[in-house]
């Protein structure tokens, strides 16, 4: 799955060019279980401010499948930093797509997505992630 209209396009660079950008496309989520994914940047390239987009593309399974958990962290490589917190759970099959800004002291290399899947019976969430900023 890809982005039709992506933060990148949407988002202005803050005042401090070159904005940042990075995905995970068609990611899937585990059944009943945790997936971590990290983003790395680019070598070289740290950020500090932006936005996060998380985008379920796809949900296949029938009934109660729930997302429990969806976190995002980022690191310097040293030190961790949590983006958006758990939150509250929701139903899979509502495939939500979701933005979070964000600003912080490190010097951000990678952002990891943390998506916790509860209930499912069958099926996979299918999901895509991107980051921009500076």
């Amino acid at each position: 799955m890809a982005f039709v209209h992506s933060i990148y396009d949407r988002i202005p660079n803050f005042g401090v060019p070159p904005m940042v950008y990075a995905s995970t496309l068609a990611t899937t989520a585990a059944t009943n279980a945790t997936t971590t994914t990290a983003t790395a940047l680019p070598t070289g390239i740290t950020i500090h401010q932006g936005q996060l987009r998380f985008k379920a593309t796809s949900y296949p399974g029938a009934g109660a499948g729930q997302i429990t958990g969806l976190k995002v962290t980022a690191t310097d490589g040293t030190n961790t930093r949590v983006l958006r917190g758990p939150g509250a759970s929701f139903a899979a099959s509502d495939l939500p797509d979701e933005v979070t800004s964000f600003c912080t002291d490190i010097a951000i290399n990678s952002i990891s997505v943390i998506v916790t899947m509860g209930n499912v019976a069958n099926g996979q969430l299918l999901y895509d992630f991107e980051v921009a900023g500076n």
